[in-house]
């Protein structure tokens, strides 16, 4: 998996940012403190969460600009271990992994 929106916060303050943006978050039964981060599966994927959506065929199709692989090269892969969750699925292929305590 590779991280789609910055780096590891807390499901609280992700919950409070896509209520900010109006987007729907599912409820979730974990503490507001869970470690939480969005990801992809891939560095191509992330990058769309970081670039235009007018950008999205281009960056599908391969055809990225010198930003856009400056910005791949920034993209993180994230480990995944046995206890970690999705408890999200965006349907653009974007997932939020949480690591409970």
């Amino acid at each position: 998996m590779y991280n789609s929106h910055g780096g590891w916060s807390t499901l609280g303050k992700i919950r409070a940012e896509e209520e900010e943006r109006e987007n729907y978050f599912p409820k979730v039964n974990l503490p507001p403190s869970t470690p939480a981060i969005w990801v992809c599966q891939t560095r191509e994927l992330a990058l769309r969460y970081l670039a235009l959506a007018e950008r999205w065929d281009d960056i599908a199709a391969g055809r990225l600009t010198s930003e856009d692989k400056e910005l791949l090269s920034e993209i993180q892969e994230i480990p995944v271990y046995p206890n970690d969750r999705i408890v999200h699925d965006d349907g653009d292929e974007g997932y939020l992994l949480v690591r409970p305590h």
